[in-house]
C-alpha cells in the first residue's frame, strides 16, 4: 500500500477534521479556524460564495464549530455540512447544503434530533445516493419525503456476503440457524438470494423478545423448500420498534440436521 501527504497552502488550518469532504475532480471541502467554508481545487484555495458564509455565521455556534461534519452526495454534486447552532445543542442540528456545480445552496435546522455523524450511502446499487444521519441511538434517513426534512428512522440491514459451496456443481440449501443477543422491541426479517441474483426473497420474520433471562435468541431461517445453488447470501434486516434498543447478531451456523421446531425456538417466526 502506497500513500502520501501534502500541506495545504492555507494558513488558517482546518478547524473541524470531519468537515473535510472530497469534492468533484480530487478537490475538497472543508471548516477553517475564520469559521469559514473553503473549497480546495488543485493549489488553489478559495472560500464558498458570501450568501453561504453569511448564513452560516448567523447560524452556526462558533464554540462547537469543532465538532461539524461533512458529507458529499457526488451523484447531486452536493456538500452538506452538519453543525451546532446554539451552546444548548450537545452534537449537531442545523445544515448547510452546497451545491459545488451550480452554487446554489440551502438550510435546514432540525428541531427533532442531534446528529452526531452522516455519510452519503446507497440502499442498494440501483438506487440514489442519499444522506443518512446517526443520533445517539438511532441511524435517520434525511430528505425522505418531499415535505419534511427530519428524516425517518433507517432499518438497519446487513448481508453475509457470497459464500461459495465448495464446488461447481449446485447444492442443497436447507436452512441457517442466526443467534441474536435478546432484545425486546427489536425484530429481524431474513431472505436469501443465490447464484449472484440481485433480488433477495423468501423473506422470514422472527422476533428478538426471546425469553425472560436467557442473553440469546436462537432463530432456525428454513426456506419453503430446498434451494439448489453454488453461491448463496442472506441479508438480515434490523426493525427497532422501540427508541434506544440495540440489534446485534452473533453467530450463523448451518441447520443442524433435525431442525428446531417452531414451538420450541426461542423466538416466535412470524412468517
Amino acid at each position: 500500500m502506497r500513500w502520501t501527504q501534502e500541506e495545504y497552502n492555507f494558513h488558517k488550518g482546518i478547524l473541524a477534521p470531519l468537515s473535510l469532504q472530497g469534492i468533484a475532480e480530487k478537490g475538497q471541502i472543508f471548516l477553517a479556524t475564520d469559521y469559514e467554508l473553503y473549497r480546495n481545487s488543485g493549489p488553489e484555495i478559495i472560500p464558498l460564495p458570501p450568501n453561504v458564509q453569511r448564513k452560516l455565521w448567523e447560524t452556526m455556534d462558533p464554540a462547537k464549530a469543532h465538532l461539524c461534519v461533512g458529507a458529499t452526495v457526488y451523484e447531486d454534486e452536493t456538500y452538506h455540512l452538519l453543525y451546532p447552532t446554539s451552546t444548548a445543542d450537545t452534537w449537531l442540528r442545523g445544515r448547510i447544503s452546497y451545491n459545488y456545480r451550480s452554487e446554489e445552496f440551502y438550510h435546514a435546522t432540525y428541531g427533532a434530533h442531534q446528529f452526531i455523524r452522516a455519510l452519503a450511502f446507497k440502499f442498494n446499487r440501483g438506487s440514489a445516493e442519499q444522506i443518512i444521519a446517526s443520533t445517539n441511538d438511532l441511524v435517520y434517513e434525511l430528505e425522505s419525503t418531499a415535505t419534511s426534512d427530519d428524516g425517518t428512522a433507517v432499518n438497519r440491514y446487513y448481508e453475509l456476503d457470497w459464500n461459495h459451496g465448495g464446488s461447481e456443481i449446485p447444492s442443497p440449501f436447507r436452512g441457517a440457524r442466526f443467534i441474536f443477543k435478546r432484545a425486546k422491541g427489536v425484530r429481524v426479517k431474513i431472505s436469501m438470494a443465490s447464484d449472484f441474483r440481485e433480488s433477495f426473497f423468501y423473506e422470514q420474520t422472527f422476533d428478538l423478545r426471546g425469553t425472560t433471562g436467557e442473553e440469546t435468541v436462537i432463530c432456525d431461517y428454513i426456506p419453503p423448500q430446498t434451494v439448489e445453488c453454488v453461491w448463496l447470501n442472506m441479508k438480515i434486516r434490523f426493525f427497532h420498534d422501540v427508541t434506544a434498543v440495540k440489534g446485534e447478531l452473533r453467530a450463523v451456523m448451518p441447520i443442524p440436521e433435525e431442525p428446531v421446531s417452531q414451538a420450541d425456538k426461542k423466538s416466535g417466526a412470524v412468517v
